[in-house]
């Protein structure tokens, strides 16, 4: 059964979330879900069916919706990775707080960059963690795109709208401020990925049209503690039957780590 909560961020802004209790009578710990950039906590349902497979499995899960994202509070313009660093420190201390079982991350595309930049200070650590599709090369994706996607919403003259206005509008949804595009050169989320010493998974569509397959599948080799595992999709890994087999082998890789 679902649980709708509000969790205050450090910073105060009020973060819609959710809780998952675990249904099979075990206890496994909890999974943290963490979103991308346009997207909430539900990640366009696929989330949704996530939580319920994990917590059939006996997962407690929490996800929630960045700031600015969603219903929590917060603007699209003024979201930064600092911010999302403090939104994810305060739902991980959330559930420090509520369980001393291992916990766990899986994030999603932009929200990688987030969490890998966090990893580094939490005490303790996540016992593993799994990411989808993950951002890991800001420059490559944002400030000198490569991909259709990134050309579409980042080249072409888009900075100078930037600087016009402030922000630029993103899959004609979503407002991208300025603040947000300074600091797309000053993290590295792909050393964070390096310098990890616990076990991750890491599944990534072969056909990417938004960020780098490459990238993900040349870092995964030469990190002796992630697995790879690439699918025949885009980056939304459409159609569901590929949903389906990206949420059994997620399911799957974490109930073994937590055997």
């Amino acid at each position: 059964m679902e649980k709708p909560i509000r969790i205050n961020s450090i910073d105060t802004i009020l973060l819609e979330a959710a809780v998952v209790f675990g249904n099979s009578g075990l206890d496994r710990g909890t999974i943290i879900l963490v979103h991308g950039i346009t997207a909430t906590m539900d990640e366009g349902g696929m989330y949704q069916r996530l939580s319920t497979s994990l917590s059939n499995v006996g997962f407690t899960v929490v996800r929630f919706s960045f700031r600015g994202h969603g219903k929590s509070g917060g603007t699209q313009e003024g979201m930064t990775i600092a911010g999302e660093i403090l939104d994810l420190l305060s739902i991980w201390n959330y559930v420090k707080e509520h369980s001393s079982a291992p916990c766990s991350i899986i994030a999603s595309s932009f929200g990688a960059v987030s969490t890998l930049e966090l990893i580094p200070l939490l005490n303790p650590t996540p016992i593993s963690i799994v990411l989808w599709n993950p951002v890991l090369d800001l420059d490559n994706t944002f400030l000198n795109p490569t991909l259709p996607w990134g050309v579409e919403n980042f080249g072409n003259g888009r900075l100078a709208e930037m600087k016009k206005k402030g922000f630029i509008l993103i899959d004609n949804q979503y407002r991208l401020g300025q603040a947000l595009w300074n600091e797309f050169s000053l993290y590295k989320p792909l050393d964070k990925l390096f310098a990890l010493t616990l076990p991750n998974l890491i599944i990534h569509g072969r056909f990417d049209t938004s960020v780098s397959y490459e990238i993900t599948a040349s870092a995964s080799r030469m990190h002796p503690l992630s697995s790879l595992y690439s699918v025949d999709a885009d980056h939304g890994f459409s159609p569901s039957s590929i949903e389906d087999n990206v949420i059994e082998k997620t399911v799957g890789w974490l109930t073994s780590i937590y055997l």
